[in-house]
């Protein structure tokens, strides 16, 4: 695996630090290490908050496959068509608890006794946004899909344990048809439920939903077929499988980042071609 330098520092904090005594709170702050390559092999993942002046700390254990696409189940993207409005919903509170609830081992910096029933104290909000903190990963704005005849490389930039790392590069191998047209069935589907559906006579005021289904699972199952090495991430030993270790959130990204190509469009009717020869 190349090792890729990382030139952001980091902004959350490392859950092994111990609170700095009188007099090295005194002395000059020394420069942050900053790691070269994102370790996947982590056992555990670090979100830190700000809440007004002060910093408080979620410690989980990396989620797995299973915690991601149950998330997404739960976040049920649903839009409401009434007779008198359409109305969008998305579960993310409940989502982001659940997901919570499954992995936090952990919290620093809050005013309670973290021993005693303190998950309970943990209000809704902060929950969701230690969650949101997991998934900070995203195609590189500067994105260049480069590649030769046989693979393709994406490139993502992501916060992780308290770095950003700018250099991530999954190299692919070139998507077919098949990929593209899995990719994209699997972003519009679509379920309804509601009045005269399925056979069953409803009443005629009952609403519509349109219910978006998950495409988490075709997303990894992609990425799993199709990628055939990365750069700047830190795996157990060279034998180790890219795809049993990569974050699913990273996976999502990275084959979005392949297959999300960008649209085209026909030209105009009165818009003439390059070259082309006009009426006599």
């Amino acid at each position: 695996m190349q090792e890729e330098v990382n030139s952001q520092q980091p902004e959350e904090v490392n859950s092994q630090q111990s609170a700095v005594d009188g007099a090295e709170s005194r002395a000059p702050s020394p420069e942050p290490r900053v790691p070269n390559f994102l370790d996947l092999s982590v056992a555990e993942r670090v979100v830190a908050l700000r809440l007004g002046e002060k910093k408080i700390v979620h410690i989980f254990a990396p989620p797995a496959a299973d915690d991601w696409i149950e998330y997404e189940r739960t976040l049920r993207p649903t839009v409401i068509f009434s007779a008198e409005s359409i109305e969008t919903r998305l579960a993310i509170e409940k989502a982001s608890d659940a997901l919570w609830r499954r992995r936090i081992l952990r919290v620093e910096g809050y005013p309670f006794d973290a021993t005693v029933n303190w998950k309970e104290q943990i209000p809704l909000q902060h929950r969701r946004m230690a969650v949101a903190g997991l998934d900070q990963v995203q195609a590189a704005d500067d994105q260049d899909i480069l590649g030769d005849s046989e693979t393709v490389a994406v490139r993502l930039v992501a916060r992780w344990n308290g770095a950003v790392y700018e250099h991530l590069v999954h190299r692919f191998r070139r998507p077919g048809i098949e990929h593209e047209l899995r990719f994209r069935e699997a972003a519009s589907r679509r379920a309804l439920t509601g009045r005269r559906l399925g056979g069953v006579k409803r009443p005629q005021d009952e609403p519509i939903e349109q219910i978006t289904l998950p495409s988490l699972p075709t997303l990894v199952a992609l990425y799993d077929e199709l990628i055939v090495a990365v750069e700047g991430y830190r795996v157990p030993s060279p034998e180790s499988r890219v795809p049993n270790l990569m974050d699913v959130p990273h996976k999502a990204a990275a084959v979005r980042a392949l297959l999300a190509r960008e649209e085209v469009e026909l030209l105009p009717l009165e818009e003439k071609e390059a070259g082309e020869k006009h009426d006599a």
